[in-house]
């Protein structure tokens, strides 16, 4: 009789802990590439691999990468955290080095260790239902508000094991305001399970056409060695790793970034060029035409100490490099 309680408490645990499995199988938790690219912008790649404990929480951490891979070293930047609990899916941003500024407006806030989380996405929702979620883009920045967007589910759908929500991002303005929640214009996303927003793995970075902010949209992912999303615009996948300045075969070319400092060096057949600085998290930071190498961009105060930049020729348009920055 004790043996068959046993065996009978035996399988129900583990029928348990396997719907629990299944139930938090909404997001990554290894193994993943996500390559992202702004308009017009160079691409970016993201990757998920390994895990770190913030208040007795692990979380499984995000990487900008300098590559295609996942062979982590100094080169490549650790952005955040990213756990899932109740098929919901929070991150929880690096905020050290300047990568982020914040905007604490109400105390449930978690910090710690120069960091905060945010809710990116929720698929244990429904048509019809609201998400709220608390941060926006503030110029090049990430501030946080209580309440700041409303994401409302207008169709889930569900074909080939691949679940698809298609939602509608609000600002709120607060209930006091004669029309508390304004649309983004053309503010649509469409999330997928297991993959995340196919404007870029963070919906937040999304800005809207006549914003004055810069769109973003989901090249292509991967987890291990498969392929299991691309865009119908990209012509292949994780084949061109970004190269790091150092690499970089023109030697001809240099760019310089010293004390908020940003300058370009280089023969007369490199001018005029225009220059493009993105954030860890791939926000478009400054873009400027540079017409000789006697020219600096003096950056705010409170530029970050890491950026991304894509150098380009204004004659023909082609990239003449592309490459990491470290302001020092």
């Amino acid at each position: 009789m004790k043996t068959t309680k046993t065996i009978y408490i035996f399988f129900f645990c583990f029928g348990v802990m396997l719907i629990q499995a299944q139930v938090q199988d909404v997001f990554p938790t290894s193994g993943a590439i996500w390559n992202v690219q702004p308009y017009g912008g160079a691409e970016i790649y993201y990757g998920l691999t390994g895990d770190t404990i913030i208040n007795d929480t692990t979380y499984n951490k995000l990487y900008l990468l300098n590559d295609t891979t996942l062979n982590i070293d100094k080169d490549d930047i650790y952005v955040g955290g990213i756990r899932q609990k109740d098929r919901k899916v929070w991150f929880r941003l690096n905020v050290q080095n300047h990568l982020a500024s914040l905007s604490y407006l109400n105390s449930h806030w978690h910090q710690n260790e120069g960091s905060f989380e945010t809710l990116l996405y929720d698929f244990s929702k429904n048509k019809g239902d609201t998400i709220w979620q608390d941060c926006i883009l503030g110029g090049s920045y990430i501030e946080v508000y209580k309440q700041i967007t409303a994401s409302i589910i207008h169709e889930v759908t569900e074909t080939d094991n691949q679940k698809t929500y298609y939602v509608e991002q609000n600002y709120n303005e607060g209930s006091g305001s004669l029309f508390p929640f304004i649309p983004f214009m053309n503010g649509r996303d469409t999330w997928v399970k297991g993959i995340g927003s196919l404007k870029g793995l963070f919906w937040f970075l999304y800005s809207a056409p006549m914003s004055g902010g810069t769109a973003y949209r989901l090249n292509c992912f991967k987890q291990g060695n498969e392929v299991k999303y691309i865009d119908k615009d990209c012509a292949s996948c994780f084949n061109n790793p970004i190269v790091d300045i150092h690499d970089n075969k023109s030697s001809s070319i240099s760019v310089l970034l010293h004390e908020n400092q940003l300058s370009v060096q280089g023969d007369a057949s490199v001018f005029p060029c225009q220059i493009k600085l993105y954030n860890v998290l791939g926000q478009l930071h400054l873009s400027e035409i540079i017409y000789s190498d006697s020219k600096a961009i003096h950056l705010p105060k409170e530029a970050g100490d890491v950026y991304l930049f894509q150098l380009i020729n204004k004659k023909d348009e082609s990239i003449l490099r592309t490459g990491k920055l470290i302001n020092y």
